[in-house]
């Protein structure tokens, strides 16, 4: 993997190049591993409780029934996925590992032709009913593709396998393909919880394909086309003219930090300037 861009004045340590042998974040560490990933993983395959992983396997046709849960609900296993990878790139715990490629059959197996996954989509289309894909931004599919990039880019660097990886290009793909036909349309469809702009960012440094990079330039420039837009989701002015921190906090985190990390690599000086204005406002208030 290269090291972030230009323009950054720290660069990451290699991936498990260093331990916590004690203190605070090795506990941290050891309640993640020992609690915290099992646990969640159990309430996702628990069908009364979360639906999450029951929807994957609808999706694949390995099981009956209808989507149930929230549809952000598939970023969440991403997320879990990304988490379980860390856990085993330091543990080489082998039953982890059966966890992490079962869990990568079971996402590649609902992935379609053209890159898109999205366990509502895959079911809808089950029973006769075809989505818009991006056609709804309450429906998350670019946050949950994003964690899905995000996710394949830890697996590959952890495993050395691109089982995962080549999911994630596929995906990336689709992306930039639905962002080129919003900005043909003039249309935005991207703003709500931008997991995708570091997630695609982090596969142009793994790949140094810089398509990649360009598909995450052109989902910030697309935030500007929003319509109605609001405090509450940073999109109400266009991104240049913030100034300040406001309304959630997790879509703010997304944004400025897909923002810096597209400064980090262009330099672009109008997103410096508006990034120092905003964490000053956070700063000093």
């Amino acid at each position: 993997m290269k090291n972030v861009g230009t323009f950054a004045q720290l660069n990451p340590l290699p991936l498990h190049s260093t331990v916590w042998s004690k203190g605070f974040w090795h506990n941290q560490f050891n309640l993640a591993k020992d609690s915290i990933l099992p646990n969640i993983y159990r309430l996702f395959d628990d069908d009364k409780v979360s639906h999450c992983l029951a929807n994957f396997r609808i999706a694949a046709g390995l099981q009956k029934g209808m989507h149930s849960g929230p549809p952000f609900a598939d970023g969440d296993f991403y997320k879990w996925l990304e988490a379980a990878c860390y856990v085993y790139g330091a543990t080489h715990d082998a039953a982890l590992k059966e966890k992490i490629d079962s869990s990568v059959d079971l996402i590649k197996a609902i992935q379609r032709p053209d890159g898109y996954i999205f366990t509502y989509y895959s079911i809808q289309l089950q029973n006769g009913v075809k989505e818009e894909k991006l056609g709804n931004s309450l429906n998350f599919e670019a946050y949950n593709l994003g964690h899905l990039i995000t996710a394949s880019c830890v697996h590959a660097n952890v495993t050395k396998e691109n089982t995962l990886l080549d999911v994630g290009v596929k995906a990336a793909r689709c992306l930039k393909e639905l962002f080129e036909e919003a900005e043909r349309k003039r249309t935005a469809k991207t703003a709500i919880c931008p997991s995708h702009y570091m997630s695609l960012i982090d596969l142009y440094r793994l790949t140094g394909d810089s398509t990649h990079l360009d598909t995450a330039q052109l989902a910030i420039r697309l935030r500007d086309r929003v319509v109605d837009g609001t405090d509450d989701n940073q999109d109400r002015i266009n991104l240049l003219e913030h100034d300040e921190m406001l309304g959630h906090a997790v879509r703010a985190t997304y944004l400025y930090a897909g923002v810096a990390d597209l400064f980090i690599e262009k330099g672009n000086e109008s997103l410096y300037r508006m990034l120092e204005r905003v964490f000053k406002s956070a700063e000093y208030h």
